[in-house]
């Protein structure tokens, strides 16, 4: 039946119908009041990508004009949160964005503990206009990074993770290399778009789906990659 002018607003049914064959992915991290980025990106990008999304909460954050204030989420309860959903939905993936803090990042490893499918984490440390979302120094996000699949750093995080200067496709390449090889990451592929002139580098991967569009951040992409990866046959490969 074909749906009167005077019917009234879709409902999230319609919008994002929810699909018995979708795989499920867990994503986590914090909330962005204006959907650019955060969880509210995630959740719209895993949905329009066929994959149901289970939001876990690292923190809230008030923002407009710019970064005002960061509140934190118990470790804890990120770590039960994490577990619980792990046991109980059996997903296909799991993508982790803003990590908050050293405890935190601590916790969400401990609650990756008997999930054996890949993870994605995008080690978020500032908004794009340079306010603080890590709490520590970046080198203490190393752990949790070891634990990932694929590790999906911009130039900037790139540079603070590896202690070396990134401003060329060179310099990006050479970085992931270094937290490969000297660090113990599994795979990173470092996002170009703080470079000049503007390109990927790729350490550690031969393929990567990635999204067909992007957010004002580009961290679109990674919840596109997990997205992605949740389905059997996904074209993302380690090398």
């Amino acid at each position: 039946m074909a749906r009167s002018p005077h019917h009234g607003p879709e409902s999230e049914e319609d919008v994002h119908p929810r699909h018995p064959h979708w795989p499920t992915v867990v994503v986590i991290g914090g909330v962005d009041p204006g959907g650019g980025a955060g969880l509210l990106r995630d959740v719209a990008t895993a949905a329009a990508l066929g994959a149901h999304a289970h939001a876990i909460g690292t923190a809230w954050t008030e923002q407009a004009d710019a970064l005002h204030r960061v509140e934190p989420r118990e470790p804890d309860a990120v770590a039960a949160a994490l577990a619980r959903a792990v046991a109980a939905l059996s997903p296909a993936a799991v993508k982790i964005g803003m990590a908050v803090g050293p405890a935190t990042a601590a916790a969400l490893a401990d609650g990756l503990a008997g999930f054996a499918g890949p993870v994605v984490v995008d080690p978020v440390l500032a908004t794009s206009r340079g306010g603080p979302l890590w709490a520590g120094r970046p080198r203490d996000l190393l752990p949790l990074l070891r634990r990932a699949t694929v590790v999906t750093p911009n130039a900037v995080e790139a540079a603070a993770l590896a202690e070396r200067a990134v401003t060329t496709p060179a310099d990006a390449v050479a970085a992931g290399q270094r937290l490969v090889r000297d660090d113990g990451l599994n795979a990173v592929l470092v996002k170009g778009g703080h470079l000049e002139p503007a390109a990927g580098a790729i350490a550690g991967l031969r393929t990567v789906r990635d999204a067909r569009r992007s957010s004002r951040t580009c961290r679109t992409r990674w919840s596109a990659a997990a997205a992605g990866i949740s389905w059997p046959w996904s074209p993302l490969w380690l090398a």
